[in-house]
């Protein structure tokens, strides 16, 4: 202690406060830091370009593309053999396309 106020001996009433002036090591401890969080993935451009299988001749048709955000419809409707779907589309993250017949799961893949 360097110095205290009110000085040593000095009578004061209860829950009173003293101020004291210490001496301490030129030292600074900071807790810990948190990491930096993860960098957002960025949207980027994917191409389809199928071509329907014999599969989905008469059945329903569901294809969709799946990404960071959730899933995004991409064609819907009656199936027919050689019926071409082809298109860009924005996605963020890891993203993969689903192919559903009659709301089962037939194929999925990565762009």
């Amino acid at each position: 202690v360097l110095a205290q106020e009110p000085a040593p001996g000095t009578p004061m009433p209860p829950g009173s406060g003293v101020r004291l002036r210490v001496a301490a090591r030129g030292e600074v401890r900071v807790g810990a830091l948190s990491p930096l969080p993860a960098p957002k993935p960025e949207a980027r451009t994917v191409t389809l370009a199928l071509n329907l299988p014999p599969e989905v001749e008469g059945r329903q048709v569901r294809l969709v593309l799946v990404d960071d955000r959730g899933e995004h419809l991409v064609y819907e409707g009656e199936g027919r053999e050689g019926l071409r779907v082809s298109g860009t589309y924005e996605a963020v993250g890891e993203a993969h396309f689903r192919l559903y017949l009659d709301g089962e799961l037939f194929q999925e893949w990565a762009p």
